[in-house]
């Protein structure tokens, strides 16, 4: 681990060894290859029992090429019954606090929301708007279940405005586009009112919950 290569490394060997044992538990392999993210498993079941099973049957494949099953949590201490205390990221009695999962908060009623820890980015700073500025901010949201969307692509839009205007102002100057100078001079006032209003909008952002489990009457979780 270190170098560039190792996520897609790890990656292509645990899905090696799921190709390997797909012949065996055909529908559980291809629910774990939906939900895998390089190290991370997050899965989903309708009860305890299924949830335990699944618990035991990814530790059987993993465990075939050395992989342990590690860190485990889950939404009722019940479905951690049999897991030895080792595997466990919390022990039993002491409940389960916040934890972070792939961006995203996972609370103790089971809801998800978005991290906020990068929030400092958008607090009132000192300091007109740049291009640097305004490109810093919104690469800071993090947002893998793309719950904030909309929102991000308000910022995106606006790097986009940037960039335009750029392109004029670099052909009158004779210099490049992507010119040092550009990206570190004062945006014009017109967007810098419109960068401060999209900023605005991260102290909703993070305050959005959502259930995490979404479904209709009658669907199974998957």
């Amino acid at each position: 681990f270190g170098s560039k290569s190792s996520p897609w490394v790890s990656s292509t060997c645990i899905f090696k060894t799921l190709d390997q044992w797909e012949h065996k538990y055909p529908e559980l392999v291809q629910r774990i290859k939906r939900s895998i993210w390089v190290d991370d498993v997050l899965l989903s079941t309708d009860t305890e029992e299924e949830a335990r099973e699944m618990i035991r049957t990814l530790a059987e494949i993993l465990a075939s090429a050395s992989f342990p099953l590690g860190k485990l949590v889950a939404t009722g201490d019940g479905v951690l019954r049999d897991v030895s205390e080792s595997q466990r990221l919390f022990p039993l009695m002491e409940g389960r606090p916040d934890i972070r999962a792939l961006g995203v908060t996972w609370t103790a009623d089971d809801n998800i929301h978005v991290s906020g820890e990068y929030g400092e980015v958008f607090q009132k700073t000192a300091g007109a708007e740049t291009k640097r500025t305004l490109a810093r901010a919104v690469a800071s949201v993090y947002d893998p279940l793309q719950m904030l969307l909309p929102w991000k692509v308000g910022g995106n839009l606006l790097l986009k405005e940037v960039w335009e205007l750029h392109q004029k102002v670099a052909e009158e100057r004779s210099i490049s586009k992507v010119a040092k100078a550009l990206w570190d001079e004062r945006l014009p006032e017109d967007l810098q009112k419109k960068i401060a209003e999209w900023k605005q909008g991260h102290e909703q952002a993070v305050n959005l919950t959502m259930p995490r489990c979404l479904k209709r009457p009658g669907d199974k979780v998957i």
